[in-house]
């Protein structure tokens, strides 16, 4: 379990990660843990900022757009997901719409679920499972809820914060850890 809080996955044992994941262990990375998960972060598009919760941390400019904008250079994540993931800034109340993976994933869930979100990352997919989007907000159709596998381990990136007790759902942390563990929930489901 990976959880919220500053990238300090940077300090950490990444190739133990990558080890543990890899040979069969699962990983569930919420906000800066979905961050330190994916394969690539990009920094902040104006700034160069590449950690939500301390603006002091910036990479430099390696040119400027078409657009005028500074380029940035990616930073690398763990790479246990082929995510890659945006800076989200955003603070409260997000809907993430479910894909059809998602509903299996998270059984007893609506269609959409209303999460509290505090700068994770909007992901852009790539070859993992999209299991819910953002579906209001300058992240509109951005992935906010990801699962992947990493050799023989899975993988399930959360950007919003589900165990928090604004908008707290337990159910659904409970499938999240599922997913992770690489259960199959439809053994688990009573009708």
């Amino acid at each position: 379990l990976m959880p919220g809080g500053s990238l300090y996955y940077t300090s950490m044992d990444q190739d133990a990660i990558r080890s543990f994941v890899k040979n069969g262990g699962g990983y569930y990375g919420t906000c800066a843990g979905a961050y330190a998960g994916c394969t690539t972060v990009g920094a902040h598009k104006i700034t160069g900022q590449i950690d939500p919760w301390n603006a002091s941390v910036k990479v430099d400019s390696v040119g400027t757009g078409p657009d005028g904008l500074p380029i940035y250079p990616d930073q690398a994540g763990l790479g246990l997901s082929s995510a890659r993931c945006e800076f989200y800034y955003d603070v409260g109340k997000q809907t993430n719409k479910l894909t059809s993976a998602g509903k299996a994933a998270f059984p007893n869930q609506q269609a959409s679920v209303d999460i509290d979100h505090h700068n994770g990352p909007a992901m852009d997919v790539n070859q993992a499972t999209n299991l819910a989007t953002f579906s209001s907000g300058g992240e509109s159709g951005k992935g906010s809820i990801v699962g992947d596998t990493f050799g023989a381990g899975k993988v399930i990136l959360v950007s919003p914060h589900p165990e928090h007790t604004y908008l707290q759902n337990c159910d659904i942390v409970t499938y999240m850890a599922a997913y992770a563990a690489g259960l199959d929930v439809a053994e688990y489901i009573t009708v």
